[in-house]
C-alpha cells in the first residue's frame, strides 16, 4: 500500500505497476474482489504468470495458502484505522 492509499498485488512494487484499486475510493475487500485483481489471481495460478507484469519475478510462484487469512486481519485493521482517520477530519 502507498502513501495515499494506493493498493498493489505485490509488496515489491514501488512504482505501482501492477495497482489493483484505491482505498481513498474501496475497501480492501472489495479491491481484492475487483476484475483486475481476479484476472491477474487466475493467470498466477493457472502458472500464466510469464503473460503478466510479473515474469521474471523471482517470487512469481511462490504460493502463501494463508495469504486470504491475512488479508482480512489486515483488512480489518487498515478499514478500522481508516474510520478513525475520517473522523477526526
Amino acid at each position: 500500500m502507498s502513501y495515499d492509499g494506493r493498493i498493489s498485488a505485490c509488496c515489491g512494487d514501488f512504482e505501482l505497476v501492477l495497482e489493483m484499486g484505491n482505498l481513498e475510493e474501496n475497501r480492501i475487500l472489495e479491491i481484492w474482489n475487483n476484475r483486475k485483481y481476479k484476472e491477474l489471481r487466475k493467470k498466477l495460478v493457472q502458472k500464466k504468470g510469464e503473460e503478466t507484469k510479473c515474469r521474471g519475478c523471482v517470487n512469481l510462484y511462490d504460493y502463501d495458502p494463508t495469504i486470504k487469512l491475512k488479508l482480512r486481519e489486515t483488512a480489518k485493521i487498515i478499514n478500522s484505522e481508516l474510520r478513525s482517520i475520517k473522523r477526526m477530519r
